[in-house]
């Protein structure tokens, strides 16, 4: 939502060095009309205005840092602030390279002036291959790219005339 949906302006602040690597911080924020933010209500859910700084590589394009602070937000949430962290790091999964999450710090400040912070960490990424096969038709054969259908294999046939979308 940041990078595709909610900001409209994002605002240089600096270059700085962190762990051996140049960095460029841009800010920016989003009024509760454009957010795309949630906070749990009691009973339901409300749209919040944040606000917060990225960090990019200008060498690779990869976000290096990312915050986010909400701290406008109703007091029927129970919370005066949120703010988040988000540090990543490209990991290899499989064949590929991917940008991902390393770590996550969320932090709350409640009306007493109380702090709590989660911290999420993610390793050991996995990737994870299924097969499957569609048959249109109780009469026909399952098609299949090769493999030999396993012993475990289930066929299911969709009923004729069912109308489905791919989108």
């Amino acid at each position: 939502a940041v990078f595709r949906t909610d900001v409209k302006k994002y605002t240089f602040e600096r270059t700085l060095t962190a762990n051996d690597r140049t960095l460029m911080e841009y800010s920016f924020g989003v009024a509760k009309s454009d957010s795309h933010y949630k906070m749990k209500l009691p009973d339901s859910w409300v749209y919040v205005p944040y606000k917060g700084t990225f960090q990019v590589d200008p060498d690779t394009a990869d976000v290096a840092r990312m915050t986010i602070t909400a701290d406008d937000v109703p007091a029927a949430t129970g919370i005066c602030q949120s703010a988040t962290t988000l540090d990543f790091a490209r990991v290899q999964i499989g064949e590929g390279q991917f940008l991902l999450p390393r770590e996550t710090r969320q932090g709350f400040v409640y009306p007493n002036a109380e702090e709590t912070q989660n911290t999420t960490g993610f390793t050991n990424c996995r990737e994870f291959r299924g097969e499957s096969t569609v048959t249109f038709s109780p009469d026909s054969e399952p098609m299949t790219n090769e493999h030999p259908k396993s012993a475990s294999a289930k066929v299911f046939s969709w009923p004729t005339g069912l109308r489905f979308g791919v989108g």
